[in-house]
Order: C-alpha cells, then sequence, then structure tokens
C-alpha cells in the first residue's frame, strides 16, 4: 500500500499516456478566462474599463491555449513521422521531453502575447518580459502533466471498468444460456418420460381391463367403461397436451403448427387468434429441433400469454409474426383487459424472455394499447449486443 502510494502519483505525472489536445486546451482557456476575468476586475472601476482590460486578456489566453494544443497534437506526430515514436502513447522520455516543451513554448507565447497584445505594455518590454517567463513556466509545466495525467488516468480507470463489465456481462450471459439450455433438456425428458412410460402404462393397462370387461355385467359393467373412458382421456388428451406444452413437437410440426396449439390449453378462459405472414411462414416452413430462434418465439409467447391472462385478465390475445429485414422477426401479442400498470416492476416472466433474446438476439417492449389492454412486441434474431427494452 505505501508503495502504491508513492507509484501511483508518479504513474499519473509522467506516465506514458497517449496526449489528449482538446482537454489540454478546454482547461487551459479555462484557467486564462480565470486570470483575465481577476486581473480585469482588479484595476477596473467600470464596465467600460473592465471590458477594456478584459478582452485584451482573454485573447492572450485563447491563443495561449491553443498554441498548447496544437504542440500536444503536433509534436507526437512529428515524433511518430521522424520514426521516434509509433502507436497513441509515446515512450516515457519522449511524453515528458513533448510536454515540458510545451509547456515552455506556451510560457513564451503566452509572454510574448501579453506584450504586443495588452495595452500598457510596451514592445520594446520583450526581453525582461522573456526572462519573466520563466517565472510562469513552473506553474505550466505542473498544470499540463497534471491536466493530461489525471484525464488519461480517468480514460484507462473507465476503460478498464468497462472491460471487466463486459466480462462479467459475458459470464452472465453464458450461464443464463446454459440455463435455459438445461432447463430445455429437463423439459424434453420429463416430455419423453410422459410419452413413452406413462402412455404406454396408461395403455396397457386399458388392454388389460378390456379383458375384465368381458366378465362383467350392469353396473359393474358401467362402471368399468366409465373408468377406461377417463383413462383414455388423460392419456389421449392430457398426458399429450402436457407433453406439448413441456417440449413443443418443433422436430416434428414446426414452430407454427406448435404455437397454434397453445390455444387450447387456455380453453375458455381466453380465446387466442394466430396470424403469421408469408415471410415469417417461409421463414418456419421446415421443422428444425435446433432452431434457438423458434424455441425463444415458442417461450416468449408463452411467457406473453400467461401475464396476459394473469396480470390483464385479458379475455382475448392475438398473436401475430411478420418478417423485419432478412434476419429478425417480430412477434405481436396485443390483449383485451386491463393495459400495465405504471412503474411495473419485471418479474419471472420478463427473466425469461430476456434471458432466451440474450441467447438469440432482439429487443422488446410493453405499452398500453390504443384501445385498452396490453400490446407485447418483441424483435427476435440478428444478435449483435445485449436484449434491450425499446418503445
Amino acid at each position: 500500500m505505501p508503495r502504491r502510494i508513492v507509484a501511483e502519483p508518479i504513474r499519473v505525472l509522467f506516465g506514458p499516456w497517449p496526449c489528449y489536445p482538446s482537454i489540454v486546451f478546454l482547461v487551459a482557456a479555462f484557467g486564462l478566462y480565470v486570470r483575465a476575468t481577476s486581473q480585469a476586475r482588479l484595476v477596473s472601476h467600470s464596465f467600460g474599463e473592465f471590458l477594456e482590460n478584459f478582452l485584451p486578456n482573454i485573447v492572450v489566453g485563447l491563443f495561449t491555449s491553443l498554441g498548447f494544443a496544437l504542440c500536444v497534437w503536433g509534436l507526437p506526430c512529428l515524433l511518430r513521422r521522424l520514426g521516434f515514436a509509433s502507436g497513441p502513447v509515446l515512450p516515457r522520455v519522449w511524453y515528458i521531453a513533448v510536454l515540458v516543451t510545451t509547456a515552455t513554448l506556451g510560457a513564451v507565447l503566452f509572454t510574448v502575447l501579453v506584450t504586443f497584445v495588452i495595452p500598457g505594455v510596451p514592445g520594446e518590454a520583450l526581453s525582461p518580459k522573456l526572462s519573466g517567463s520563466l517565472v510562469s513556466w513552473p506553474f505550466f509545466v505542473i498544470a499540463i502533466f497534471i491536466v493530461n495525467g489525471l484525464y488519461a488516468r480517468l480514460r484507462a480507470r473507465i476503460a478498464s471498468n468497462e472491460a471487466l463489465l463486459a466480462d462479467r456481462l459475458a459470464v452472465v450471459r453464458s450461464e443464463r444460456a446454459l440455463l435455459l439450455a438445461a432447463d430445455e433438456r429437463v423439459r424434453a425428458e420429463i416430455s419423453r418420460s410422459l410419452h413413452d412410460d406413462i402412455q404406454s402404462v396408461l395403455l396397457r393397462s386399458t388392454i388389460r381391463l378390456e379383458e375384465v370387461r368381458e366378465h362383467l355385467t350392469g353396473d359393474a359393467l358401467a362402471l368399468l367403461d366409465t373408468s377406461l373412458a377417463e383413462i383414455d382421456r388423460v392419456r389421449e388428451t392430457g398426458v399429450r397436451a402436457l407433453g406439448r406444452e413441456l417440449a413443443p413437437g418443433l422436430g416434428t410440426v414446426g414452430l407454427l403448427a406448435s404455437m397454434r396449439d397453445i390455444a387450447p390449453l387456455y380453453g375458455d378462459v381466453m380465446k387466442v387468434e394466430f396470424a403469421f405472414d408469408e415471410a415469417s411462414q417461409e421463414r418456419f416452413r421446415l421443422p428444425d429441433d435446433g432452431d434457438e430462434e423458434a424455441l425463444a418465439l415458442y417461450r416468449i409467447t408463452e411467457q406473453g400469454l400467461q401475464n396476459a391472462l394473469k396480470h390483464g385478465r385479458a379475455s382475448f390475445a392475438r398473436v401475430s409474426l411478420m418478417g423485419v429485414g432478412a434476419s429478425q422477426i417480430r412477434l405481436t401479442i396485443t390483449t383485451n383487459g386491463e393495459p400495465p400498470i405504471e412503474n411495473w416492476k419485471p418479474g419471472d416472466g420478463v427473466a425469461i424472455i430476456n434471458a432466451w433474446l440474450d441467447s438469440v438476439g432482439g429487443g422488446w417492449s410493453l405499452r398500453a394499447g390504443p384501445q385498452g389492454g396490453a400490446v407485447l412486441e418483441v424483435v427476435v434474431g440478428g444478435k449483435t449486443s445485449a436484449p434491450e427494452t425499446f418503445s
């Protein structure tokens, strides 16, 4: 820690850092503006006298600041042209030499401008003034080293933090993708178990009971027939529907048919309609189990309909898919019922939507419908960045 306390200021002052002409110009201009204002106020007794003293001083300040900026920009360019340096960061020796030279030329330029521009300072006073510039030279040296060093250190710290955050974000995205993949694997295994094991067991049980049916009459036969009908209903409808809900048949029937299979799940509580344009029909014409975008659209549609029923008490929903450009699909879910409340807080549904969009790219928005209800709009595909909420 003590070593860092000493090393950090040395690193800030002597770099090496890139040179920043713009920040040097702005800070120098501000400092010389304060000087011009202070001097003019000290020797002025009226506003007219203030302007008369202030304007020449501010001209000197602007040209001196411009001279600083030109040196900080031009000297490194000259060194690179001569082959003494390459890249934005100069070697430490040349970095120090550039800033010291800039401070020296700035002090001389400032003195010359004061001598010839400010009233009351005769031109023949240039020689003593040049010797007097040695007094201001240390101030210019210290100021330019501090200004450029602090600004460069700040930029380096920000860049380092951005890189660290980007790495952590990449880890989070990777973990999200792994969680999604694990969730889909579990769903698929459960679906296969329902189909291969439970449906088979129910079917075998039905066959055995049908053999017993021949030996029954009256009420016992009616009770057995009722039980067999319930078993068949559970096997054909309940188990199969649950399996499709857990793992949609994207690899067998495709996305569009799988999305239409969602509607019966809501039965008589919410009517669900679907509309697919030509681009989306062409895009998802062939079934593909490995199509992440198709699976993302299916899972986001699930969440959108669930939230519409749960939070909006919707009785109607219209789900549409539309092609956007060459590589994106827009999913729009329009519902009646209650519009989104102000300052709503994201829940599990939003986390799932964000996770899928993080995997395949895109963005989403939720807004009140023009005639009540809500509109969820999702653009999927064209993965270039993190998911965003747009409006």
